[in-house]
């Protein structure tokens, strides 16, 4: 790991020595930090900080946002989700075997 991302800061002109305590000492930058470093370009608080910073600003956006069927896919496919149903499904068959009926 040393060697890949020591070699990926240099061909990308990265601080080299940083990356290597990064990787040997378990060395973390806050982003004021990694600016300052030079192991990262720069910080934005926000993607229209972002997008001015890199000039892409005047560009137009699109919101993109799922409709009712996705979000109700999207919640079934959920692995919590799918457990708990799951759990509660196998309670409602325990209790069906166990609860005789009384005729």
């Amino acid at each position: 790991m040393l060697s890949l991302l020591t070699s990926l800061a240099q061909n990308w002109g990265r601080n080299t020595t940083a990356v290597y305590n990064m990787v040997q000492s378990n060395q973390a930058f806050s982003a004021n930090e990694a600016v300052a470093n030079h192991v990262a370009d720069g910080s934005a608080n926000s993607l229209n900080d972002t997008l001015s910073q890199l000039g892409l600003s005047g560009n137009p956006q699109i919101t993109l946002s799922e409709d009712l069927y996705e979000q109700i896919i999207s919640a079934l496919s959920n692995s919590i989700l799918d457990g708990i149903l799951f759990l509660v499904g196998v309670i409602a068959i325990v209790l069906d075997i166990y609860h005789q009926p009384s005729c």
